[in-house]
């Protein structure tokens, strides 16, 4: 497995936790999405958890990991 194929795997799994976190109310707010009564919110607007996913996926994969190298 190469180092992006790591990386990617290892920011999959972040998102996988970020919702979780979300879901169980252990994170209440992430970057403005929030998980309410059953549903994502981005403000008074109900989102899909995708858009959730891609958009903490984004987040992960912009350089925020640079401590990765």
């Amino acid at each position: 497995m190469g180092s992006d194929s790591l990386k990617q795997e290892f920011i999959k799994d972040l998102v996988d936790d970020t919702i979780l976190q979300l879901k169980e109310g252990t994170t209440k707010e992430f970057k403005g999405y929030v998980y309410l009564n059953g549903e994502f919110r981005k403000g008074s607007r109900i989102v899909e958890e995708q858009e959730v996913r891609d958009y903490i996926y984004q987040f992960w994969s912009s350089g925020t990991l640079s401590l990765w190298k």
